[in-house]
């Protein structure tokens, strides 16, 4: 979740609010429509976002905007450069079950930057207090949520911390009391419907994806589909069997803070690959929950940082694109991506071995290669650069 910024043709902030990711490839964000435009209803010329808000000299990341509907207050910005850090691919998972089991009493938290207090993130709790279904106003959530600027386009939590909205409007009684108003997940689901359909169609025409590349909503979740595999990204690139071992274990970072047995790792992803699971969001918490007793935090994970070459032997599986480095301590260290690889090799990849599925299952995974010693690096927004180190 970030905040987002507008700017005027003057380039003087305008007004501000809140957004987040909802695409699993970490490039396109929600917000509410009225936050990125005028009163006239015209589009800012200038949007950004930024995970720091309020802070002097605040990273901040320019998005472009994507898709938007005015009656309904709902609107789509992407990212207008894709190399950005790799912290946006942590999106706000959606959970149609919980919605639908939602009661009117039920607590709920919008999270956001609200206009007063520093503009820092800040919960709100409250309660939903009644619905408006789609043949009415779009499909809204009523609650007694007490919001303030800044907080619309927020996400709207429920107990167990499902995603279920997002926050649009607030209104106050002449004798005092408030009810605040979320855009529900019933219309949000045709919103991520068409924000997957104009990417991969812009991507198609600008030359980025393959013909055949498309839209596969399974869920509540968006992906693509190429030539029978699915992807994470609309240019029909990020194969989705490629990194889910990696994406995994970072669960694991993130839930238990060690890093797994392989065995652990294989596990759930067979549990991710049962397609007859219908494991959701609350189940595979409980489920890392059960692993992370069973884990020893004696090796936290994190990233593999070599002070030299590597010296490694490179390996790749047979459906993937992946690329691993076998080092000394005989495990297979991932690439995250192609610039990474290429600071260590540049274009070459003859020196890949390519291993049956078996094979590459016999390496236990092990921490991630960062860029080369010496390369430079910058974040696009900011002008300095740096420097990796060992």
């Amino acid at each position: 979740m970030v905040q987002i910024v507008a700017y005027d043709n003057e380039e003087t902030e305008a007004q501000a609010g809140t957004a987040f990711f909802v695409d699993f490839s970490g490039n396109c964000l929600l917000t509410a429509t009225h936050v990125i435009v005028d009163s006239a209803g015209n589009l800012f010329d200038n949007l950004y976002i930024t995970l720091s808000a309020g802070e002097e000299n605040a990273a901040s990341y320019w998005v472009d905007f994507l898709i938007g509907y005015s009656d309904e207050d709902v609107s789509v910005v992407c990212l207008n450069d894709t190399t950005y850090p790799e912290i946006f691919h942590h999106y706000f998972p959606m959970n149609q079950d919980a919605f639908d089991a939602m009661e009117v009493g039920d607590d709920l938290t919008a999270l956001g930057y609200p206009s007063f207090g520093e503009e820092t993130v800040t919960a709100i709790f409250g309660q939903l207090t009644g619905f408006l279904p789609l043949s009415v106003e779009h499909g809204l959530l009523k609650t007694d949520l007490d919001v303030s600027g800044g907080i619309s386009g927020g996400p709207v939590l429920t107990e167990e911390k499902n995603f279920v909205g997002m926050m649009v409007a607030r209104n106050v009684g002449d004798e005092g009391g408030t009810v605040s108003y979320a855009t529900s997940l019933d219309f949000l689901n045709e919103v991520f419907s068409v924000m997957a359909d104009t990417l991969v169609t812009a991507a198609k025409e600008a030359g980025d994806a393959p013909e055949d590349c498309e839209a596969k909503v399974v869920g509540t979740t968006t992906l693509y589909t190429y030539a029978g595999r699915d992807y994470y990204d609309a240019y029909c690139s990020e194969e989705v069997d490629a990194l889910k071992e990696t994406l995994v274990a970072t669960e694991f970072e993130h839930w238990c803070d060690v890093e797994p047995d392989p065995s652990y790792v294989q596990s759930a992803v067979s549990v991710l690959d049962d397609e007859s699971s219908s494991l959701v969001l609350d189940d595979w918490r409980a489920y890392l929950d059960a692993l992370c007793g069973e884990l020893e935090a004696d090796d936290v994970y994190n990233y593999f940082t070599p002070s030299q070459e590597l010296g490694a032997i490179l390996i790749k599986g047979e459906t993937s694109s992946a690329v691993y480095a076998v080092l000394a301590d005989g495990k297979r260290h991932p690439f995250p991506n192609s610039a990474t690889y290429q600071t260590w090799y540049g274009e070459d990849f003859s020196g890949v071995s390519t291993l049956t599925s078996e094979q590459l299952a016999s390496y236990s995974i092990g921490k991630i290669v960062v860029y080369h010693p010496g390369t430079l690096v910058k974040i696009p927004s900011i002008p300095k650069v740096y420097v990796v180190t060992d």
